[in-house]
């Protein structure tokens, strides 16, 4: 968060929102002004385990909450899928919205030769979730993408967009 030379270079993900929000180039001026900005934007940092509730140490709500490949990465039970979901949806204040990627029809991913466990899902398995964690489904959207390649061991990726109800 410091600017440090040593850590992850996110520009190249700042450069594609850029490039979204406004549909033209993104000079390097404009990729460290935004990174300035977040900067100054994250408050803190903390540690969370989906799998604890609550998931923070000091439990807290936020207007946005992101979580990206998490819950259904984690685990193959639907069970526990289920719960790891609800304790992330805890962190979104009412009327706050959840930002959420996951894994489609997963039945592992891997890292490198290293596999690890996924629940298969979809996106009924994942509107009936949110919608039980206290999620608006007039204002849920999730838009689907296929997988990259056929030797995925998922069929693509889902994202998610939820409105907690207040």
């Amino acid at each position: 968060m410091q600017g440090d030379r040593t850590a992850f270079d996110w520009s190249h993900f700042i450069r594609a929102a850029l490039h979204i929000e406004d549909n033209n180039g993104s000079s390097a001026t404009d990729i460290l002004e935004r990174a300035a900005q977040m900067r100054t934007s994250v408050t803190s940092i903390g540690r969370c385990d989906v799998r604890q509730m609550p998931p923070l140490v000091r439990p807290q709500q936020y207007d946005i909450v992101s979580s990206n490949f998490c819950a259904e990465s984690i685990t193959d039970s639907r069970q526990e899928w289920r719960a790891f979901v609800g304790n992330i949806s805890s962190l979104v204040a009412a009327g706050g919205i959840l930002l959420m990627t996951a894994l489609k029809k997963a039945t592992c991913y891997s890292v490198g030769r290293v596999f690890f466990p996924a629940v298969s899902i979809d996106e009924s398995d994942l509107t009936a979730v949110l919608q039980d964690s206290g999620f608006s489904t007039q204002h849920l959207v999730i838009r689907s993408v296929p997988a990259d390649r056929p030797s995925r061991h998922y069929k693509g990726l889902m994202l998610a967009a939820a409105m907690k109800l207040g």
